[in-house]
């Protein structure tokens, strides 16, 4: 994004400006990559209430990526790492994905 070196966003940022981590909503996820959606519902059970009525408005603001990841008893990392690794598969580039759980050192 030309200008804004220096502000907070890196060259390897998506364009969408999504950093994903434990608290990004799934909402935002598919805001940002409407193409996941039939990954995410062949992932896991706990991707299964996008195929409801009202899925993709209702529950999908409320639940995070953090929240699937314990339903589906994998730790976030793992889960941001390949939804990360499907992005690059189809768009060729990763998405940013937070290093460390905010509030926490390591």
């Amino acid at each position: 994004m030309p200008g804004l070196r220096g502000h907070g966003v890196s060259s390897r940022e998506a364009a969408t400006g999504i950093i994903l981590g434990p608290r990004t909503t799934v909402f935002a996820l598919l805001a940002a990559y409407p193409f996941l959606d039939r990954f995410l519902l062949g992932y896991g059970e706990a991707f299964l209430g996008l195929g409801t009525p009202g899925g993709r408005t209702g529950w999908t603001r409320k639940v995070t990526l953090g929240d699937v990841a314990l339903d589906m008893n994998v730790t976030w990392r793992r889960l941001v790492r390949e939804i990360s690794d499907e992005v690059a598969k189809v768009i060729g580039r990763g998405c940013r994905r937070r290093l460390s759980e905010p509030g926490r050192r390591g």
